[in-house]
């Protein structure tokens, strides 16, 4: 027998194969509802709008300024199927964006944030970005950190991106997925142009 087919008959190497392969596989999803394909609700997503004890550079205006501000098929990264979209109602300032809070986490681990977005207007003015707020990053109004994806951008189909975050001191990571429109839209007046600004997200998840 040759050596090396001795060597590929050996047990243990595909055990240790088979533990690797599922190991990588079986990372669970601790978002619930992360592909869209359930109704928003407490248990899984909701949309922040303008509320008191809000900062205004985290949400501005609430649900009468958002045309669309739930799960859609347009959203959708496949036929078929829903994905999370956002889209303003008004030619003035919004923000808002879909958030879930993950408890329970192991203190210091770090978790991976990977999901899928688009826009469908190209606007220095326009953003919109999965953001992870927890216990490294930049400093938020309210003690914790923050870390945040590049802007995503326009094409034919959704990007995928990701980022890193640990939890916060009880815990916890609050995922959210924003929309920010900064100030008026340019374009004709005599043409409803806001229609044009919508985000959609799909596929999200969050491993350890």
């Amino acid at each position: 027998m040759k050596p090396w087919r001795h060597f590929l008959m050996q047990p243990w190497l595909w055990m240790g194969l088979a533990l690797l392969t599922g190991a990588s596989a079986g990372a669970q999803n601790l978002l619930r509802n992360g592909n869209f394909e359930s109704e928003l609700g407490p248990t899984n997503w909701v949309v922040q709008f303008s509320a008191p004890g809000i900062p205004s550079t985290d949400a501005y205006g609430g649900p009468g300024d958002f045309a669309i501000a739930d799960r859609t098929t347009e959203g959708s990264r496949v036929v078929g199927g829903f994905g999370g979209h956002l889209r303003s109602r008004t030619d003035f300032t919004t923000r808002a964006y879909f958030k879930q809070i993950v408890s329970n986490l192991t203190a210091n681990q770090t978790y991976y944030l990977t999901g899928y977005m688009k826009i469908t207007e190209a606007d220095t003015k326009f953003h919109a970005y999965m953001e992870a707020v927890g216990g490294s990053g930049s400093p938020t109004a309210d003690g914790r950190f923050s870390v945040r994806t590049p802007d995503a951008t326009t094409g034919t189909t959704q990007s995928q991106y990701s980022l890193e975050q640990t939890p916060d001191s009880q815990r916890r990571i609050e995922v959210r997925l924003r929309f920010e429109k900064l100030s008026m839209t340019p374009g004709e007046i005599s043409y409803p142009k806001f229609v044009r600004y919508s985000v959609f997200f799909d596929d999200l998840s969050l491993t350890p």
